[in-house]
């Protein structure tokens, strides 16, 4: 997952005092649970199997692995993550 964020600096907070954190934690913990219970490492409902909507694939590159990788370069050939993917690919060796 992305965040389209443009970071200066890094520093510890608690989650109480800001309301951005708070839906970053539930969302990040939704898909977590989202991603478990998809595998059957924990029990689906109703939480775990919405919060994926509220990710578009531009948000999303992806938490379950595939190994398939022209079926997963087809799929997301117009989208943000297939720009960052070709980045990386022909920039990281």
């Amino acid at each position: 997952m992305s965040f389209p964020l443009k970071l200066s600096k890094v520093e510890q907070t608690d989650s109480k005092s800001s309301y951005g954190i708070q839906l970053a934690d539930l969302l990040i913990g939704g898909m977590i649970e989202h991603a478990m219970s998809e595998y059957g490492v924990k029990e689906k409902n109703d939480y775990n199997q919405t919060v994926v909507g509220l990710y578009g694939n531009k948000n999303l590159l992806t938490l379950l692995p595939n190994v398939d990788f022209e079926e997963s370069r087809k799929e997301r050939s117009n989208s943000d993550s297939f720009e960052f993917i070709e980045y990386i690919s022909s920039n990281v060796k």
